[in-house]
């Protein structure tokens, strides 16, 4: 059956991330090994890092951590004989973790093995960048831990307290500090803020992706800085763990477009921050901080649909369904942040502008999936195509599923002409949201995208109308 999928994106801030297997409670009395917390929450690849479980439940006997990636292992550590002629005891819940240097980036899932069986997956970040822990102490300005650029950072928010970092910065320098709390398991409502040396605040940063935060700040003299960081609500404990990388690499906020054909070499361009070889996107702005462009070219994968894997990044329920993978670019500088690049099923469309009125509707020829951007405000995109009586489309918007802070509504139209040649728009139906929630309140899949099966009443031509609700209300 002939299929369209109109797709409306808007810029945004992270892509799609692996989805948190939610488990119901287990009913039966005997107890269950539950993993909630590991500290640090990662490492770099090719290297080893000592591991603690720092929360969870019926942790008895756990000897073992199991990961995703056969390229992570873990060794439990073991105390010195109390006596020659005894042997090494391990060490409850500490764990030396190595991962192979072909390890790539990403979230994988962890799970520890123990009396009581197989825990529940939480997960454990493999990233490029030089890591360094938390000390103990640095819950004051005065005594801020100094770290170095191009680092990774992995803490824990103590409750009631601040951690503060220092770090000395370079005139035009332009550093993107992107902290990992809730996108990783963590209870942590992370929030960063930016201070000179004389204690004025440059930056602040909250729900950037999600809920959390990100800094994009470009240095005005050579100095010392500080960045502050807690949980909003002063919450704290094992289970309120953070990761944030202070790079001066590239950063990837979005691209268009965001989808391709598998097993084509497709031309795509980069929206971002520090890309090596970008322009200015003149015009283009996230919470006031420029972006610059960079076009490229990639194979999207094509292997078969039941042969992908999920990008290794946190997705909600509703996100789950949609398949794609998972893309970084590349540069002198590292690699950059992870983008969710859906798979297309038809031929990709990308809107031209002008076409906010019908009479500058984008003509495309049926099935496809049209590609768009929201905004500005009261700027809705039109298109239009021919079809014939009794064929059968499904209709389908995808953009809050991609994790954005959008809602798509489409309006379908039927145009005509009357006896004077003059055009006539008739309304046969509007959808908005995806009512339907197959996963009941464990795995709520309701979703603010719409979609509708679209059965050609009579041969001619029509219009779609897809704005945002968000924006355009």
């Amino acid at each position: 059956m002939p299929y369209a999928s109109p797709r409306s994106f808007v810029p945004f801030f992270a892509g799609l991330l692996s989805c948190l297997a939610l488990a119901d409670s287990a009913s039966a009395q005997l107890p269950v090994t539950q993993l909630y917390a590991l500290s640090p929450p990662g490492g770099r690849h090719g290297t080893a890092v000592d591991v603690t479980i720092s929360s969870g439940t019926d942790l008895d006997g756990v000897k073992a951590l199991y990961f995703s990636h056969p390229g992570i292992t873990a060794v439990q550590k073991m105390s010195p004989p109390k006596l020659p002629q005894l042997a090494a005891e391990p060490i409850a819940n500490q764990f030396t973790v190595t991962i192979a240097a072909d390890v790539p980036p990403g979230v994988y899932d962890v799970r520890a093995i123990g009396t009581f069986g197989v825990s529940n997956p939480r997960s454990f970040v493999v990233g490029t960048l030089p890591e360094v822990k938390e000390q103990s102490g640095n819950n004051l300005r005065e005594k801020a831990q100094a770290i170095e650029l191009n680092t990774t950072v992995n803490g824990t928010a103590d409750g009631n307290n601040s951690d503060w970092y220092k770090f000395t910065g370079k005139a035009g320098q332009r550093l993107i500090v992107d902290c990992w709390a809730q996108r990783i398991d963590s209870r942590m409502d992370a929030t960063m803020e930016l201070y000179d040396a004389a204690g004025k605040q440059l930056a602040r940063s909250r729900d950037f992706n999600r809920r959390d935060p990100l800094i994009d700040f470009s240095v005005p003299a050579d100095g010392d800085y500080f960045l502050k960081i807690y949980d909003f609500v002063y919450a704290g404990g094992g289970e309120h763990f953070y990761r944030f990388a202070m790079s001066t690499g590239p950063y990837v906020d979005y691209l268009l477009p965001p989808c391709g054909l598998p097993g084509t070499k497709g031309n795509f361009t980069l929206y971002g921050r520090n890309l090596p070889g970008g322009v200015p996107a003149d015009g283009v702005t996230i919470e006031g901080r420029p972006l610059e462009k960079l076009a490229v070219q990639m194979d999207v994968p094509g292997d078969k649909p039941t042969e992908r894997v999920p990008p290794g990044t946190l997705a909600k329920p509703d996100e789950a369904e949609l398949d794609g993978f998972e893309y970084r670019f590349a540069s002198p500088q590292g690699a950059s942040n992870s983008c969710f690049i859906g798979y297309a099923s038809a031929p990709v469309v990308l809107e031209q502008e002008p076409n906010d009125e019908p009479a500058k509707a984008n003509v495309v020829t049926l099935p496809c999936e049209f590609v768009g951007e929201f905004g500005p405000r009261g700027n809705p995109d039109w298109l239009q195509f021919d079809a014939k009586a009794g064929e059968v489309y499904w209709l389908e918007a995808i953009s809050e599923r991609l994790g954005l802070p959008t809602d798509p509504a489409v309006l379908i139209q039927r145009v005509t002409k009357n006896d004077k040649g003059e055009e006539q728009a008739a309304d046969i139906t509007d959808f908005d949201d995806h009512g339907a929630n197959v996963g009941g309140l464990s795995f709520n899949t309701t979703s603010d995208d719409g979609s509708f099966r679209f059965a050609v009443p009579a041969d001619g031509t029509y219009r779609a109308m897809i704005r945002d609700l968000a924006l355009n209300p």
